[in-house]
Order: structure tokens, then C-alpha cells, then sequence
């Protein structure tokens, strides 16, 4: 069990960057599709990459567990969540 103010892992900001950015291309295109509130859609492509910038900076540090899962995976996360933002952008052109 985790110490009670152990701060979030760069695995878990990796794992949770690559999560939400998915989600939020599912939220892009849903609402691409079926229209309705676009708040969901911005918030939704900027936390991945927060997430990932900061499973980026933990992966970095000393000592860190599994620096490389978690390097790779934030950037997997980050791409991600700039496919997300392009579409979202791509997206707000085309209406």
C-alpha cells in the first residue's frame, strides 16, 4: 500500500496520459458525429498532456521505477493527446 503522501508515480501518469487521451479522441468524435457541448471536448484534450508532461518529468528523475515504460508511455500519451487537440481544432474549423 501506498504511503499516505507518496505523490502519483510517472507510471500511473503514463498509464492515465494514454487512457485519457484515447477517451478523449472518442469524445472528439462523438461529438463530431452527433454534435452537442464542445466544453467536454477542449477539457478533455489538455489533461493527457499534463499527464504526460508530468509522467515526462518523473520518468527523468533519479531512481524512478521503470523510467523507460514510463518515458515511452508518456509520449505515447502526449502523441495522442495531440491527435485529440488536432481534431479538436480541425474539428471547430469545419463548423
Amino acid at each position: 500500500m501506498a504511503a499516505k503522501n507518496e505523490p502519483i508515480s510517472a507510471r500511473a501518469c503514463a498509464i492515465l496520459s494514454i487512457a485519457i487521451a484515447a477517451f478523449s479522441i472518442f469524445i472528439v468524435a462523438s461529438t463530431a458525429r452527433d454534435g452537442g457541448s464542445w466544453t467536454f471536448s477542449v477539457l478533455a484534450c489538455f489533461v493527457p498532456l499534463l499527464f504526460a508532461a508530468q509522467g515526462i518529468r518523473m520518468s527523468r528523475q533519479p531512481g524512478a521505477p521503470w523510467p523507460t515504460f514510463s518515458l515511452i508511455g508518456s509520449i505515447v500519451g502526449a502523441a495522442l493527446g495531440l491527435v485529440s487537440f488536432g481534431a479538436f481544432a480541425w474539428l471547430l474549423m469545419q463548423s
